[in-house]
């Protein structure tokens, strides 16, 4: 279970913990939250609230789905994953956007490889079934 932090200026507020979140193009959305906030001019808007960040504090999982492609991109587990206006930016990249978004066209892209993708989803590292018992189960 994941939960996020959207930080503004003044303002804090955390939501979760649900499975994942999910970008998709500008909106904000939670796994039974529905559509949470949505991207304008680098801000996310939640009601009448502007938040500067989306972050999420716990070890995260990033993963980019791809248009008409069945196999997506997944990258962490991630100490923290911060959505700063339009670009996503991760613990261990410093000074290096994950993603970014543009708004003209509604594409999140990876600046490394140019790939453009429909969705980013952010889900808690799923625990290795050898050790949930311990690392001398049978």
């Amino acid at each position: 279970m994941l939960s996020v932090r959207l930080e503004s200026l003044h303002h804090a507020e955390s939501l979760g913990p649900v499975p994942s979140f999910h970008l998709v193009a500008g909106a904000f959305c939670g796994d039974r939250l529905g559509k949470l906030a949505l991207l304008r001019q680098n801000r996310w808007l939640r009601g009448s609230t502007a938040f500067v960040s989306l972050k999420f504090d716990t070890p995260t999982i990033v993963t980019i789905e791809r248009p008409g492609r069945q196999n997506s991109s997944l990258y962490g587990p991630f100490d923290w994953v911060r959505v700063s206006g339009n670009e996503v930016r991760a613990s261990d990249m410093p000074g290096t956007a994950l993603a970014q978004f543009d708004e003209r066209s509604g594409i999140w892209r990876t600046p490394a490889d140019q790939e453009q993708g429909v969705a980013i989803v952010f889900s808690a590292p799923q625990p290795d079934p050898k050790t949930l018992n311990g690392p001398h189960a049978a």
